[in-house]
Order: structure tokens, then C-alpha cells, then sequence
């Protein structure tokens, strides 16, 4: 509420972002995450807008049904042999059918078709489950030195984060990506947990 209105908000953001940073953004805004992220996604590049529930039925509906979230492309392909070309068509299909047809997946689409969606905005980012770095190295590592050293810092700089948050961990796993992008992961569940 420092920058008035959620539009004008927005608006501000977006502006200061272009001026100070120089790349666009699209914001949406909405009264929950679906809704939010769908009005992002509205039209590009770099603008602000809504999508409230009262404005689903005219700026949401008419979209193609690939446009929805959760919809790829082999649900849109079962979607269309439905008769389903739009989201609108979607939001107003039978749920019965949609559950039969599609099981739980159905039902949540048909949610998302009709603006619900469980996911509230919050304030606050939610508890860490998990710490993690990663890096990639400049030329390729070839002993075993040179990858203890990267290991280390990498290591560090998870341990720092998880002692400034008053955390410990007990699973490790590491994962290698070759030049060649083949990975290998490996993951140790330790005693105790730990944050050195």
C-alpha cells in the first residue's frame, strides 16, 4: 500500500525496471495466483494487466485452451477431441464428464478454467525444505583436488546460509554435469544433521 493501487503499483515497478535495468516485464494482477500469473501472460511485452474474476468471462475465456495452465500439449489434444477449443468451452463442460474423461486432472483444470485456484498470495516466502549452490566451473575439472576445492566453496556457501536461517540438514547429494551435459548424482543420509 506504500505505492497506492495494485495497478498503479505495478505500473511503477514495471517503469523502474525498464528505466533502471533495462528489460521488460509483464505483471498481472489478479486475487489469486492463477489469475495473476494467466493476466501476466495476457499481452507482451512489458504491461500491466488485471484479470479479477469478475473479468474471467470476457478476457480469459475466449483464449485458446493451450493457453491455460496446466494445459499441454497432449491434454490439449484430449481437450479438443472433447470438443474443447477454449477455455470458456472448459470452465463450461460438465465436471462429471471432465473427471471421467480425465480423472482428478480434469477437475483441477476445470478450477483453473473457472479462476479458482487454492494457492493464496502470502506475504512472506514460505520455510526453506531444502539449501542448494551450484556452479559451473570454467574449464573442465580433471582432479580430484580441483574438485574438492569447487565441492568446498559450494559447500560454504550452502553451510552460511543454512546457520544464518538456524537450520541443519542430514541428506547430501551432489550431482555432476559432464561437458558432454550426461548427469550422475549420488546422496548420503547422515547420522546427525549438520550445518558445517
Amino acid at each position: 500500500r506504500l505505492f497506492g493501487a495494485p495497478r498503479l503499483a505495478a505500473e511503477q515497478m514495471r517503469r523502474r525496471i525498464w528505466e533502471e535495468l533495462g528489460f521488460t516485464v509483464n505483471v498481472g494482477i489478479s486475487s489469486n495466483k492463477l489469475l495473476a500469473k494467466m493476466a501476466g501472460d495476457l499481452e507482451k511485452p512489458n504491461k500491466v494487466h488485471t484479470l479479477y474474476p469478475e473479468e474471467i468471462a470476457s478476457k480469459m475465456w475466449p483464449l485458446p485452451i493451450r493457453d491455460l495452465f496446466l494445459v499441454g500439449p497432449a491434454t490439449e489434444k484430449k481437450l479438443k477431441a472433447l470438443g474443447i477449443y477454449t477455455i470458456g468451452d472448459l470452465a463450461k463442460t460438465d465436471l462429471l464428464v471432465l473427471r471421467q474423461r480425465l480423472g482428478k486432472h480434469g477437475e483441477t483444470m476445470w478450477h483453473f478454467a473457472n479462476g479458482r485456484n487454492a494457492d493464496i498470495v502470502v506475504p512472506e516466502a514460505a520455510a526453506n525444505k531444502g539449501y542448494s549452490n551450484s556452479t559451473t566451473t570454467a574449464q573442465d575439472v580433471s582432479s580430484r583436488s580441483v574438485g574438492y576445492s569447487v565441492l568446498l566453496s559450494l559447500c560454504e556457501t550452502v553451510c552460511m546460509r543454512m546457520r544464518r536461517d538456524g537450520q541443519s540438514g542430514s541428506c547430501i547429494t551432489i550431482h555432476l554435469r559432464s561437458s558432454d551435459f550426461c548427469n550422475t548424482s549420488h546422496q548420503v543420509q547422515l547420522h546427525n544433521a549438520t550445518n558445517i
